[in-house]
């Protein structure tokens, strides 16, 4: 596993990060037939390439027992949340409503929000934020999570604290951890959007970090 690098990181607590490895591994040694990146069209009788859908789904039973000794006694891990809390409203970022593939937060605290992941099978055919980082459409809905949320919330909502673009193959995982901060200068502030693939700033929004299994 290598190590990250950036002064940012050290801002991340030790256990969230042991956190999300443990869950990693988890889904790697429960079923290795689970992570097979067949990026092309399956042959006949072939293993069938992973789906995000299935993957995501390990990631959540594995996650949930572990959820309230890292969190707290009230947080929850959500499967494409899109909710304000417990209300009936939708997170939107424009006309756009956002519902992260996983989020761990307290459902009945606006300030409770601890951390949003997406996750990709390498192979995926998206745009990049840029040339080698996480998926364009996956970065643009965390960065609004971490950067942006709170801005457009009800009052008291607070951004989520951390959000990973988590990108599968059959060896490990690529993870871009995206710390919370305030908005950018140059973001489209009526739909929240941002130039990322043109603008030099963003990818150091970004820290990259390298994930293989002990196995």
């Amino acid at each position: 596993m290598e190590s990250i690098k950036g002064d940012r990181m050290n801002q991340l607590p030790v256990t969230w990060r042991e956190f999300v490895h443990q869950v990693y591994e988890d889904v790697f040694l429960e079923n290795p037939s689970l992570i097979n990146m067949n990026t092309g069209r399956p042959a006949r009788r072939s293993r069938p390439r992973s789906t995000e859908r299935a993957i995501v789904g390990r990631m959540m039973v594995h996650a949930s027992p572990r959820i309230a000794s890292v969190f707290g006694q009230h947080a929850v891990v959500d499967y494409e949340y899109e909710r304000v809390g417990m209300g009936r409203r939708a997170k939107r970022r424009g006309a756009v409503k956002i519902s992260p593939d996983l989020i761990v937060h307290d459902r009945q605290n606006l300030t409770g929000n601890f951390l949003a992941i997406e996750v990709k099978p390498r192979g995926h055919k998206r745009l990049r934020a840029w040339p080698d980082g996480p998926a364009l459409e996956d970065f643009k809905k965390l960065h609004f999570l971490t950067h942006h949320l709170e801005h457009v919330e009800p009052a008291g909502m607070r951004s989520y604290e951390w959000a990973i673009c988590a990108e599968v193959d059959t060896h490990g995982v690529d993870s871009w951890w995206i710390p919370r901060g305030s908005v950018r200068p140059g973001c489209d502030l009526e739909y929240f959007d941002c130039d990322y693939r043109t603008d030099p700033r963003y990818p150091s929004l970004a820290v990259h970090e390298r994930w293989n299994p002990s196995r």
